[in-house]
């Protein structure tokens, strides 16, 4: 079964050095809830974030869903992506390997 992962890229990479601005610190708070619920939910594997802090930084998120229009309306719902903070790419995903996973 194929899945859906998105990247997330911010849109003002110097935010993870110089600083949060209040808009961002309540998208990214919000993001996190939203997330969590989506997971409680089946909906959502794992999201989480590189820990770089340049241009090089990104976060993803693995929606389990086979069908590309719910997996796009979770991915535009996402409040960082709803509020400008970070852009959003989505992609087909296919695991293939996980633990407790026989292939």
């Amino acid at each position: 079964m194929h899945h859906y992962l998105y990247l997330l890229r911010p849109t003002r990479p110097d935010m993870l050095r110089a600083g949060l601005s209040d808009h961002e610190a309540e998208c990214i708070s919000q993001h996190t809830c939203y997330l969590d619920d989506l997971c409680l939910a089946g909906k959502v594997t794992l999201f989480g974030r590189t820990t770089a802090d340049d241009a090089q930084a990104f976060a993803m998120v693995l929606v389990m869903t086979g069908i590309e229009s719910e997996a796009r309306a979770i991915m535009q719902a996402d409040p960082v992506v709803a509020g400008g903070v970070m852009v959003a790419e989505l992609y087909p995903f296919r695991i293939t390997g996980m633990r407790g996973m026989k292939v």
